[in-house]
C-alpha cells in the first residue's frame, strides 16, 4: 500500500524518528520527494530505508512545491495521512492563509481511497508544561479538524505505527474492530486451516483427478527412450502439469484459500504476496526431490518394462513424496506462511516493529 505524507513540517520529525536520521533537515527535505520503504537495496538521497514499516507499505513524503500546488498524483488506492503541529483555533478565526490551507488538504482527501490527520501531540508549538493544559489544546486541535470532517487522531513518537495499517481509523472503534477480526483469524488458521484446505482440494475435484488416481501419476513415468534422470524427468513433469503457471489450478486453489483469509486483515499488496507464496510453494516441491538417487535408462521398451521393475520402489517413492506434497507439505507450508503474515501484523500493533 502506498500512503502519501502531507501537511506541515511535523512529517519530518516523524519521517526521522522512523528512519533513525536525525541529521536529515526540514528545509532539505522540503525541496524534494522522499520515499520511505522497507527495501534496503534502493537506499539512495531521496530514498530511505526503515524497517518499522509494516509489509509492502511505502510513504511517500512530496515536496513543499508540489504539496501547494496540488501536483500530487493520487489514486483511490492510496492511502492519505496529513500531519498537523501548528494547527490551532485561529482557523476558526478565518485567517486567510489557514482557511486555504484546509481547503487544500479536503481537495486532496477526496481523491484518496482514506484520510487521516494526525497532531504530532509531544511537538506542538505554544503548549504549556502542564500536562491537562497540552491535553485540553491537543482535543481543541481534534476538534477543529472532526468539525472540519476529517478523520483525526494524535500521535507521539514511538508510539505503534497502527495508523499506517487501517483504511479508516476512527478511533477506538474501527481499531477494536480490526483488532478482533486480527485475533479471530488467527485462531481460525491455527485450529481450522487444515481442515479447509483439504476440504477445498476435495470439493475442486483435485486429488480425485490427479493425486488420488494411479493412472494419472503413471503418466509420468512412461516409456521413454533415454532418461538421464528418472527423479528430475518424471517430477518436472508434474511440475509441469500441476504447477506451472499456464496449467495452476492447484496454485488457483491455494491463492484462492489465502485470499479468502487474509483480505478482512491485508494492508498490503495482496497480488505480490501470491506470487511469493507461489515461489515458496515451487521451492518445496524442489526441495522434496532434491536429494533423491540419480537413475537413468537407455533402451528400447522392452528393455524399459525390466528397468521399470528394477526401480519400482524408487518410482513408488517418488509418487508417495508428491501426494504428501500436495496433500500435506502445501497445507503447512500456506499455515506457517499465513500465520508469519500474521505476526507481523501483530508487531506492528504491539509497536514491536523493529
Amino acid at each position: 500500500m502506498k500512503i502519501i505524507v502531507i501537511g506541515d513540517k511535523s512529517r519530518y520529525q516523524f519521517l526521522r524518528k522512523l528512519t533513525e536520521n536525525p541529521s536529515l533537515t526540514s528545509e532539505s527535505l522540503g525541496r524534494k520527494k522522499v520515499v520511505v520503504t522497507r527495501n534496503r537495496q534502493t537506499d539512495s538521497e531521496t530514498i530511505f530505508f526503515s524497517p518499522c514499516l509494516p509489509l509492502y507499505t511505502e510513504l511517500e513524503f512530496p515536496s513543499e512545491n508540489d504539496i501547494n500546488n496540488e501536483n500530487i498524483i493520487i489514486t483511490r488506492k492510496d492511502k492519505l495521512i496529513i500531519f498537523i503541529e501548528k494547527m490551532t483555533a485561529q482557523i476558526r478565526k478565518a485567517q486567510e492563509s489557514d482557511a486555504e490551507k484546509f481547503e487544500v488538504l479536503k481537495r486532496y482527501r477526496n481523491k484518496a481511497l482514506s484520510c487521516e490527520i494526525i497532531v504530532l501531540v509531544n511537538n506542538i508549538e505554544g503548549m504549556t508544561s502542564d500536562i491537562s493544559t497540552k491535553e485540553d489544546e491537543v482535543q481543541e486541535i481534534l476538534r477543529i479538524c472532526r468539525e472540519e470532517g476529517f478523520i483525526a487522531r494524535k500521535y507521539i513518537l514511538g508510539e505503534p505505527l497502527d495508523f499506517l495499517i487501517y483504511y479508516d481509523f476512527v478511533e477506538n472503534n474501527s481499531k477494536k474492530e480490526f483488532e478482533s477480526k486480527f485475533r479471530n483469524l488467527r485462531e481460525e488458521i491455527q485450529n481450522n486451516f487444515s481442515v479447509d484446505y483439504e476440504m477445498e482440494m476435495d470439493l475442486s475435484g483435485f486429488y480425485d483427478r490427479y493425486i488420488e488416481d494411479p493412472n494419472y501419476l503413471e503418466n509420468f513415468f512412461r516409456y521413454t527412450r533415454h532418461i538421464s534422470n528418472l527423479v528430475k524427468s518424471s517430477t518436472q513433469k508434474m511440475y509441469a502439469a500441476l504447477l506451472q503457471n499456464q496449467n495452476k489450478e492447484f496454485v488457483k486453489i491455494c491463492e484462492q484459500l489465502y485470499e479468502e483469509r487474509m483480505r478482512m486483515v491485508a494492508f498490503w499488496d495482496m497480488e505480490k504476496d501470491k506470487e511469493i507464496l507461489y515461489r515458496k510453494i515451487v521451492g518445496a516441491y524442489n526441495e522434496k526431490f532434491r536429494k533423491m538417487p540419480v537413475i537413468s535408462f537407455k533402451g528400447s521398451e522392452s528393455d524399459y518394462e525390466i528397468w521399470y521393475s528394477k526401480n519400482m520402489n524408487t518410482i513408488f517413492e517418488i509418487k508417495d513424496k508428491a501426494k504428501t506434497f500436495f496433500q500435506k507439505d502445501v497445507c503447512e507450508l500456506m499455515k506457517e506462511y499465513i500465520l508469519h503474515r500474521l505476526s507481523r501484523v501483530e508487531d506492528v500493533l504491539n509497536g514491536k516493529i523493529n
